[in-house]
């Protein structure tokens, strides 16, 4: 199995084809299933007759390495931009598919000249904030506190929720603000 050692870690890639050099970025947030396993997707049997498509598992993801050290985008990145370099690519496609978009994204924005083109599939430009996440999942256990101390029923009358409505109704109110930040 192909990997290589960048950031004191081990990611684990596969290429196909032959061509100009696509790299793509799976979404998921870590664990054994986040990953483009199997690699056998229709759309990479249908690029590798005129591409070189390279798949990766991102770090704390499928057969990568799992670091105990806490990462954010800027390692993503660096990562990516460590298994570039150990492959010696120049001028690339670079596909970021739902979590993996913000990585492209931040990719494209550190070093544009290194791309042919940026896709992005399934994903979001907007980057939640750390400082939004925090306040949100403090309401989010505010809630839930409340839910278990009072029960459902209460619950939705305090918060004037339509009682028949789902408790997923309360997740739903947390906004999804975007950020000013790009991190």
């Amino acid at each position: 199995m192909p990997f290589v050692h960048v950031n004191n870690i081990k990611l684990f890639y596969q290429s196909v084809g032959v061509g100009t050099t696509i790299v793509f970025i799976h979404g998921g947030y870590g664990g054994a299933s986040s990953s483009v396993l199997p690699r056998k997707e229709p759309w990479i049997e249908g690029f590798k007759a005129q591409y070189n498509v390279i798949t990766y598992d991102r770090r704390s993801a499928g057969k990568s390495s799992y670091p105990s050290s806490a990462h954010n985008m800027g390692v993503f990145v660096d990562d990516l931009k460590g298994l570039i370099d150990e492959l010696s690519i120049n001028k690339l496609f670079l596909i970021g598919s739902s979590a993996g978009g913000p990585v492209a994204i931040e990719y494209c924005l550190r070093y544009p000249d290194s791309l042919r083109g940026l896709i992005l599939a399934n994903t979001s430009a907007r980057i939640w904030s750390h400082n939004g996440r925090v306040k949100h999942v403090e309401e989010l256990r505010r809630r839930y506190a409340l839910l278990q101390r009072v029960g459902p029923k209460k619950t939705y009358d305090l918060l004037n929720i339509d009682s028949e409505t789902t408790p997923f109704y309360l997740l739903n109110q947390i906004p999804n603000p975007p950020s000013t930040e790009v991190a």
